[in-house]
Parts: structure tokens; C-alpha cells; sequence
């Protein structure tokens, strides 16, 4: 597999990556695991402030509304997620958790393989 990086349009790190001779990961995934991240996945496309209706997510992510309302009140304890009058969608907090981990992920990234990062990061005064 290919991983390539672009900032701006311009190609800054390649490299192959090649699958290690790895157990049959998809034996051991966990189904709940899986659903709930259709579900988030699903939240984060599109108008992603714009509240979703449980009919809505149900249909898109192949789950029966009991299964997606079950997730949705898990995300919601978990600050992923939130009920607004109008529908479900991603919380500020899960938002803002996205933009972190990512961060998070590519100034490791940037730092592991010496990449100068073109624009500043959210938490830097530039």
C-alpha cells in the first residue's frame, strides 16, 4: 500500500508500506465496534453540524433504529455525540476530539520522518 502525504497540493512523503503477515484481523473485530463506527463515520459526512434523524442514520448505515439509538445514547454519554431538538450529530466535544487526535497524529508524523509542516497548527500562535 502506497501512503502518501500532501500539504498544500504538494507531495511531501511517500512511502510503501507492506502488509506483515498479520492473523486474519477481521476474525476478532467486535460488531458493536464496527456499528458504532458506521455511525460516527456517518455523523461526520456531509453537513456534519446539521442533525440527523434516527430514520436517517438507520437507513444509511444499515442498522435497525434499536441498534443506532442504543449507540447514539453511548456516544452521547461519551460526549460524542449529541440530541437536538431536530436530530443526532457529532458533539463540539467529539469534533474538537477528531482535531486533536489528528494533530496529534501528524506532528508525530511530521516529526518521526523531519516534515515541515507548511500551516500552523491550531494550538500555535503563528
Amino acid at each position: 500500500m502506497k501512503f502518501t502525504i500532501y500539504v498544500h497540493s504538494q507531495k511531501v512523503f511517500q512511502e510503501t508500506i507492506m502488509p506483515k503477515s498479520e492473523p486474519d484481523f477481521q476474525k476478532y473485530e467486535i460488531n458493536s465496534v464496527k456499528s458504532a463506527i458506521k455511525v460516527i463515520e456517518f455523523l461526520a459526512t456531509g453537513d456534519i453540524l446539521g442533525p440527523r434523524s434516527l430514520q436517517d442514520i438507520s437507513s444509511a448505515v444499515g442498522i435497525n433504529k434499536n441498534g443506532v439509538y442504543r449507540i447514539l445514547c453511548t456516544l452521547i454519554v461519551s460526549h460524542w455525540a449529541e440530541k437536538t431538538d431536530y436530530g443526532f450529530r457529532l458533539s463540539v466535544d467529539g469534533l474538537i476530539k477528531h482535531l486533536v487526535y489528528a494533530q496529534n497524529y501528524l506532528t508525530r508524523l511530521s516529526d518521526q520522518y523531519g516534515l515541515k509542516l507548511k500551516a500552523p497548527m491550531p494550538h500555535s500562535r503563528a
